[in-house]
């Protein structure tokens, strides 16, 4: 696999090749609508290729790129202080557990032009001239593949709160298929992610919705407990109908996800 990524001025996009030990080529681009660095271009680039190869279930995998910063990094021969990094870095490594083998290393960038020149298209909106119109597509990517907690929210906690881990409850076997599921659809919509370690556990909670489905929630009783409250009161319904009285028009505003929006500062 070859992948590379870029940031502009204006724009960033990613490029990743496929290759086959037959030599079938699968190329792929995405265009990142987010705020980015050419070092979070190519790791976007790095995890996106590595999703690729996953989703086509490959088990061997050999990654090559032109990013010797990023490619050291993820085989720690380079030391991560950039945080932001660190979680690229961490992801990678979860992602990597996948394959029964798994090899990456820099290559010059002579050597990487395709999955380059594909980040160059993207980028312009424009056909790759060595690859067919039909044969690949430019992916919109609007979160990236790691939270960018750096100078987010923060939960405030009372002094001396001591992180609780929660025992494990079990779920009813008979909607398990339904929460693996949507676990699944919030892993893909990059809501949540996968880590190891964790000094706060909670447990999550099944909820049934009106029109059927399981809604996932989490017992955060814990964590309420031991975090402070802000002092902001609630609106007054009464307040909230005055204020729309006398419209014509009432607009309706269903999100994907939506109370899941809120990025949190990591520790």
């Amino acid at each position: 696999m070859e992948f590379d990524g870029r940031c502009a001025s204006s724009d960033s996009g990613a490029g990743v090749v496929l290759i086959s030990s037959q030599g079938d080529i699968i190329p792929f681009s995405f265009k990142l609508d987010f705020k980015n660095t050419n070092n979070t271009a190519k790791c976007e680039a790095l995890i996106l290729g590595i999703s690729e190869a996953k989703n086509k279930g490959i088990k061997l995998l050999r990654e090559k790129g032109d990013a010797e910063l990023i490619v050291k990094q993820v085989r720690n021969l380079f030391l991560v202080k950039n945080e932001r990094l660190k979680h690229y870095k961490n992801r990678a490594w979860d992602e990597i557990e996948f394959f029964d083998a798994f090899l990456i290393e820099v290559v010059p960038r002579e050597q990487n032009t395709r999955a380059d020149s594909l980040v160059v298209s993207t980028s312009l909106l424009l056909p790759h001239p060595d690859f067919k119109e039909d044969t690949y597509k430019v992916e919109m990517i609007y979160r990236p593949s790691v939270p960018n907690n750096v100078q987010k929210w923060q939960i405030p906690l009372k002094p001396g709160t001591t992180p609780f881990k929660q025992k494990l409850r079990n779920s009813s076997p008979m909607i398990a298929e339904e929460i693996f599921k949507e676990v699944d659809k919030m892993l893909k919509a990059r809501i949540i992610y996968p880590i190891h370690h964790s000094t706060w556990v909670a447990n999550i909670v099944p909820v049934r919705k009106k029109n059927g489905e399981i809604r996932i929630c989490v017992d955060f009783r814990n964590l309420n407990r031991a975090s402070l409250k802000d002092n902001h009161a609630l609106p007054n319904m009464d307040h909230i109908l005055q204020t729309v009285a006398g419209a014509e028009m009432m607009s309706m505003l269903d999100r994907f996800f939506g109370y899941n929006q809120m990025i949190t500062y990591e520790k």
